[in-house]
């Protein structure tokens, strides 16, 4: 198999932490496996949606990858995932379905929490999101995901200087 030039563009434009937003059928998955393929795939870890773990782990085998898959499901409620190992990298496929408002607690997911919690610990590992979805609801969602890459931006700033929005049961 032969990548393809856009799939070639993201290993040489996005070395750490990247957002792959991709239409369906796109070779999301394949653009992955050759970033972690360049020097990331030591010990990464791959969380995807359940119906796509067996495509991950024969993708990963395709491109000579290595990388442990696990089930979004197996991460939230395994600790060792999220809080007592630290990766070569990261890729979340399905990357809206993690991007529930972190800092509005009626609306927090445990998902996201789990994911936050593994980025604050290790803020400069490699993470590359992946979705075709980027924004399911709202631009809070958005937030969230940037959050993952390390860098936290305060809300009311993110609020302040991209949008003039209220978000539900924000008292502001």
């Amino acid at each position: 198999m032969k990548p393809l030039s856009h799939q070639i563009k993201l290993i040489r434009n996005y070395p750490d932490k990247g957002f792959l937003v991709w239409e369906g059928g796109t070779g999301k998955t394949v653009g992955a496996c050759l970033w972690l393929h360049d020097g990331r795939d030591r010990d990464a870890l791959v969380v995807c949606p359940k119906k796509i773990v067996r495509k991950w782990q024969q993708a990963l085998k395709d491109w000579q990858t290595k990388a442990t898959v696990i089930s979004k499901e197996q991460f939230k409620k395994d600790e060792y995932y999220y809080n007592n190992h630290e990766w070569s990298a990261k890729v979340i496929d399905e990357a809206d379905e993690f991007a529930s408002p972190l800092f509005v607690a009626k609306k927090r997911s445990q998902l996201s929490t789990c994911l936050y919690q593994l980025t604050t610990k290790y803020p400069d590992m490699p993470t590359l999101l992946l979705t075709a979805t980027p924004i399911r609801s709202n631009p809070w969602n958005l937030h969230t995901l940037l959050t993952f890459y390390g860098h936290y931006i305060d809300w009311k700033d993110w609020r302040s200087a991209f949008f003039d929005l209220k978000y539900p049961g924000d008292p502001s």
